[in-house]
């Protein structure tokens, strides 16, 4: 079945652009969707965003060839490609659900391809899947005016595939580490497949299609039931099954309080984050990097599912992570002074970084809606709260991760001030944290040394009692805000 891998990823590629095309066949169509895609046009025109994306093709094989890098610059080429087909499948087709099974589809073709290569020449090409697609994605939407969103989509999926592909061929002693996440993105682009058929089907036979709500519930025990029979029958270890399940699960919780309806909320968008990282830590003390990389593609395959578009900003950390495993998996000479502890100092570095601007403005979201002696009872929970999360980090994350965290509370300010958004209110959070930080480390050292197992179960205890307090605050103080685009 291994050998078969590669084929099923392209067979899966090409069947997802006829099952797009299939989809939507039957749908009314207006003047506008009878034209020509943009890109057509380009093409015909002779445009310069056409002609940039030749040039570039053909100057990363010319350099590719002098530099004797072909595998990079063949990978560029292959990910170039998937990202022209798709910005010529996004044809716009006015508003309503439309399914995101032709990103999906065409990164995993394109990562998937790179296994027919032998196995020193796949991770060059892997790299460069995602490297050309990147540029691609960047040079068509510069040359466009309306946005382009399924070259950026396909992008990013195939950076979370690649990584986790590339990260598996690291992994000691686990067969066909390497091709899960493959198997794992053909199932992921069927079940999208499904879920679109399932709403489709469903508007033809009542008149209204399928709500979102039962299409993420469909999809993502159907992704989780994926996830099992892939870790049980083809992978043999059930921790990558509690990686994906875990996964998924965390993604719908991501893209509900990070939804399109809140619009670019700074609060919603840490406390994303937060949940992003929390999980990260649970998968890497499953399956090391491996896990980490099994997240990333099991994350972005639910969002893609749902088109969750704010959630999709936020998944960056998570392909950051996964990308900064495959640096010391490729580098070991490099990186051999950097052990577990620094990777738990990467993330307390990201939590310290999210952490005070989730509850600075989860103050101003109270402080909006409740008034009166509400408000500061209201603040003290959320002091609690923070008091608790500083007593439970070092059990977590050790002692470099909270000397990361520390560390990290200086780049909330960094990062708010450079968005244009810096607020003298996070600095004063900050200086705070910072000081019942080192206030209580010297009380919790001395009971740091804790089996790993008894962190994960702390650490998934304090995930879902955080996930609890979201929805609670959800209920109090949840307001709609305008929809906004994500690009």
């Amino acid at each position: 079945m291994d050998t078969l891998v590669p084929w099923m990823a392209v067979g899966v590629a090409v069947l997802s652009l006829l099952l797009d095309s299939w989809l939507w066949s039957g749908r009314s169509k207006t003047a506008a969707d009878a034209e020509p895609t943009r890109f057509w046009k380009e093409v015909q025109s002779l445009s310069a965003g056409f002609l940039t994306v030749v040039a570039a093709v053909a100057i990363g094989l010319l350099a590719g060839w002098y530099f004797g890098a072909m595998g990079l610059a063949g990978g560029a080429a292959v990910g170039s490609f998937i990202a022209v087909v798709a910005n010529i499948a996004e044809r716009p087709l006015g508003d309503g659900f439309r399914p995101l099974v032709v990103p999906a589809g065409l990164a995993t073709g394109g990562i998937g391809a790179t296994l027919l290569a032998a196995p020193p020449d796949r991770l060059p090409l892997q790299l460069g899947v995602v490297i050309g697609s990147a540029v691609t994605a960047a040079i068509l939407r510069a040359s466009n005016s309306a946005p382009v969103r399924w070259p950026f989509l396909t992008t990013i999926f195939a950076a979370a595939l690649g990584s986790a592909a590339a990260i598996g061929q690291f992994r000691d002693n686990v067969d066909r580490a390497e091709a899960t996440p493959i198997v794992l993105a053909v199932a992921a682009t069927l079940i999208i497949a499904i879920a679109a058929a399932w709403r489709r089907f469903s508007d033809k036979q009542r008149g209204k299609a399928a709500g979102a709500h039962s299409t993420a519930v469909i999809g993502g025990l159907l992704l989780i039931g994926a996830g099992k029979l892939i870790a049980s029958r083809y992978l043999f270890l059930n921790d990558a099954f509690l990686v994906i399940g875990g996964s998924v699960i965390t993604a719908a919780f991501v893209a509900f309080i990070v939804s399109d309806a809140r619009g670019r909320d700074p609060s919603m968008f840490a406390l994303g984050s937060l949940l992003w990282l929390a999980w990260a830590t649970i998968a890497f003390g499953l399956m090391q990097g491996f896990g980490i990389g099994l997240f990333a593609v099991s994350s972005a395959a639910f969002l893609l599912l749902m088109d969750a578009r704010a959630a999709f900003s936020s998944l960056g950390i998570v392909v950051a992570i996964s990308f900064y495993r495959l640096f010391l998996e490729m580098f070991p000479t490099e990186s051999r002074s950097i052990d577990v502890g620094q990777q738990y100092s990467v993330m307390g570095l990201l939590f310290g970084a999210a952490l005070p601007i989730a509850l600075v403005n989860w103050g101003a979201g109270i402080a909006d809606r409740f008034r009166g002696k509400a408000t500061p009872a209201l603040v003290c929970v959320g002091g609690l709260i923070s008091l608790c999360l500083i007593v439970a980090l070092p059990f977590v994350l050790g002692s470099r991760g909270t000397i990361g965290f520390v560390l990290g509370l200086g780049f909330a300010s960094l990062c708010l001030g450079i968005a244009g958004a810096g607020r003298i209110s996070v600095f004063n959070l900050t200086s705070g944290i910072g000081a019942a930080v080192l206030a209580t480390f010297g009380y919790v050292a001395p009971h740091l040394f804790v089996e790993r197992d008894t962190k994960i179960r702390f650490l998934g205890w304090a995930l879902g009692i955080a996930v609890l307090l979201v929805l609670v605050a959800e209920f109090l103080f949840g307001r709609g805000r305008k929809e906004e685009n994500h690009v």
